[in-house]
């Protein structure tokens, strides 16, 4: 009789005539943001301007040979600006971007948290 009972607590603890799955969210996070990269084939390094506006809104070094990117975090603007300065004496490359945000839902569609995130690359050599 007992073990009837405790079947029968268990059975309301955990059974169900639901048949839809249970959603399993991950834990992973994401923020709003620009990725800028470089696409360059420099032999000095150089420094990264990201305008929006009339605002720096990031400067970033790289280094020949070595990928060239940065995230620009909490920042989404309408347009961007992105500058490589070599030195040298030659002028900074300049590109100014429209991007496009999209939403992105690391953990699943029905999952938050949710970040629209936008990438712009600027190719020199």
């Amino acid at each position: 009789m007992r073990t009837l009972i405790a079947a029968a607590l268990l059975c309301l603890a955990g059974c169900s005539n639901n048949t839809e799955p249970q959603q399993v969210c991950t834990l992973i996070g994401c923020e709003n943001g620009l990725a800028v990269e470089v696409n360059h084939t420099l032999q000095q390094s150089f420094i990264v301007n990201v305008r929006a506006g009339s605002q720096t809104i990031h400067t970033f070094r790289c280094d020949p040979g070595q990928p060239c990117r940065a995230f620009v975090s909490n920042q989404t603007p309408e347009d961007v600006t992105v500058s490589v300065d070599a030195g040298g004496g030659q002028p900074p490359v300049s590109r100014t971007y429209r991007p496009e945000y999209r939403l992105n839902r690391p953990n699943g569609p029905d999952c938050p948290p949710a970040c629209r995130q936008a990438t712009v690359t600027l190719s020199v050599s």
